[in-house]
């Protein structure tokens, strides 16, 4: 089966931006600065609390996995077996609310 562009070939595009967007170069962050654009906070209190760019990357990266198991034929489509995908994603929500709490009992 020739595999074909399609829906599918966004997801590794979603992920590769999910990945730029969050990552920090000699204190640049593109992700702060596309947020600035659109007027929402990067962070929870002015530069310092709560890096909201890391949630919204979270989002796309979870957006371009499902993108990528809906069509897993497609040329780069990021997809996981099925018997590995609730395994990890339980694992990345786990992980993202233990980050959660621990930054919450830092904060008080």
């Amino acid at each position: 089966m020739k595999k074909k562009i399609g829906y599918g070939s966004l997801s590794s595009v979603l992920f590769l931006f999910a990945i730029i967007f969050s990552f920090t170069l000699n204190s640049y962050t593109l992700g702060d600065s596309i947020l600035a654009l659109l007027n929402l906070k990067s962070w929870s209190s002015n530069t310092n609390g709560f890096h909201y760019t890391i949630i919204y990357s979270g989002i796309l990266i979870i957006i371009s996995l499902a993108i990528g198991n809906k069509f897993p034929t497609d040329i780069g489509s990021i997809h996981i077996p099925r018997t590995k995908g609730k395994k990890i994603i339980f694992c990345f929500i786990t992980v993202i609310v233990m980050f959660l709490i621990v930054l919450n009992l830092k904060m008080k």
